[in-house]
């Protein structure tokens, strides 16, 4: 196969952060971007978004996620490389334990996260070989892991600062909001820890067969030090962020079609 070189990571870096702020540089080369993306419609809409900001500054883009959104992918001209795990059915069998949230939540979720490892892995090293940057958001766990063994940047994008932890809110599987500061931070020491855990047991099991070491944080490994969050700064505004290996958190507008002065949708009105 033709070896294509790749462009330098910093450019690679700019270039995408270029786009998901809206800011066209007409200057950048041309960048392959990978987009890795798990999760529901919620989930991957945004990233369909960005991937058509990034064609339009003539950049190519290529998906792994579910296969059902393949037809939309591909109807906006962009590549889908492979499938990923189905989401929808997990929360479909599941529906009861994210409804209550909590403990059953995140067992949940660690279920579903050692049963799909191995094809989310599988499809993000083949996306990662085959791009200048990577960029994931959702519950997608192996596209940081990926990128780490294709040798190329990697980024993550999420959509709430409720992830992130925080003293002004709880656990994002925590069902309820409006507590003291005092109590979130409670919550989140103990919440945490057995969610990294469960991240970190298929995770770290993938590694070694990989020849990576092991992460000691995969929730750091996941986020990275800048997360970017892509929200209407003021509908969700980024609060105080109480985890020490993010060094700080672009904020970029929220990925959707709409113009900035369009009217919204009638269901949305």
């Amino acid at each position: 196969a033709r070896v294509v070189p790749r462009v330098p990571p910093a450019r690679a870096l700019r270039a995408l952060g270029a786009r998901a702020g809206g800011r066209v540089a007409r200057s950048e080369p041309r960048v392959r971007v990978g987009i890795a993306v798990e999760g529901t419609r919620g989930d991957v809409a945004p990233m369909i978004e960005l991937g058509q900001r990034l064609q339009r500054g003539g950049h190519a883009v290529a998906f792994v996620c579910a296969p059902g959104f393949r037809d939309v992918v591909e109807r906006r001209g962009m590549r889908f490389l492979a499938p990923s795990a189905d989401v929808h059915r997990f929360l479909a069998d599941e529906s009861r334990a994210m409804t209550r949230g909590g403990l059953r939540a995140a067992r949940a979720f660690e279920r579903f996260g050692r049963e799909s490892v191995s094809l989310q892995l599988a499809s993000s090293i083949a996306l990662a070989r085959e791009s200048d940057v990577v960029v994931a958001a959702g519950v997608q766990t192996s596209a940081a892991t990926a990128a780490e063994l294709a040798g190329v940047p990697y980024r993550y994008v999420f959509y709430c600062p409720v992830l992130l932890p925080s003293p002004e809110h709880a656990p994002f599987l925590v069902p309820w909001t409006g507590l003291p500061p005092w109590l979130n931070r409670v919550l989140w020491k103990l919440l945490l820890p057995p969610f990294r855990l469960s991240l970190e047991r298929g995770l770290n099991r993938a590694r070694r067969e990989l020849g990576l070491p092991a992460c000691d944080d995969a929730l750091a490994h996941l986020l990275t030090d800048a997360p970017i969050l892509a929200a209407d700064p003021t509908l969700a505004p980024l609060g105080a962020v109480s985890m020490p290996s993010i060094r700080r958190v672009p904020q970029i507008a929220a990925l959707h079609p709409l113009e900035a002065r369009s009217p919204l949708p009638e269901k949305l009105e």
